[in-house]
């Protein structure tokens, strides 16, 4: 199990069996479009990069600019020449942030700074090795006022639970999964998840 929680009787009849195929056929339904989240990232990233270079390219004219018209003007085409080179390393570092994301996008984590993101980063490697789509405990799943839960969906195996207000679907989302999942680490701290109480997280730190 990957949150502690109370446990729930699980119905005695087929029904939670036929809850639970549908949901598996759902989760399949929804791949393409997990995978698209995952995107989501990496998309605005490449925003990012754009108005760098927009910036970069603006600047470099403006330099050029200086140099014909005002060659005299040493501080100023120090200043901007300057510039440049920030801009420059500006652009290496999300060129490098995008990389990361793109291939394992477990390094979310790392957004938030109240937390240990290397342990983190471990526990959401042991829980999905970064799929982004992953489903887990659904032996768990119980029907509560028409509605499955038990599961737990996602990189980091959020698990669906009455009062959470999510879907497994909407766990699919990286930025999502981990937001929530550090809702959950502020209210239960690490021992939330299984793979660090039993120290499955560490062989990926």
């Amino acid at each position: 199990m990957k949150f502690k929680v109370e446990d729930y009787a699980k119905p005695k009849d087929g029904y939670a069996k036929k809850i639970l195929i549908i949901l598996i056929a759902l989760a399949v339904m929804f791949t393409v479009s997990a995978y698209k989240k995952q995107t989501h990232k990496v998309e605005r990233l490449n925003s990012t990069i754009t108005t760098i270079e927009q910036q970069k390219q603006s600047t470099e004219t403006e330099l050029q600019k200086t140099k014909e018209t005002d060659s005299q003007n040493q501080q100023k085409i120090k200043e901007l020449e300057e510039k440049i080179k920030q801009l420059e390393a500006d652009l290496q570092a999300r060129e490098t942030r995008k990389q990361l994301v793109a291939n394992d996008p477990c390094r979310l984590v790392y957004d938030y700074t109240e937390w240990d993101a290397r342990v983190m980063y471990g526990v959401c490697k042991a829980e999905s090795k970064g799929k982004v789509d992953a489903v887990g405990d659904t032996t768990l799943t119980y029907v509560q006022n028409g509605v499955t839960y038990g599961m737990s969906c996602g990189m980091l195996q959020v698990r669906i639970l009455p009062g959470r207000n999510i879907t497994c679907e909407e766990m699919y989302n990286p930025e999502k999964n981990v937001a929530k999942a550090f809702e959950i680490w502020n209210a239960q701290s690490y021992a939330a998840w299984s793979v660090y109480t039993n120290g499955r997280y560490l062989d990926y730190i």
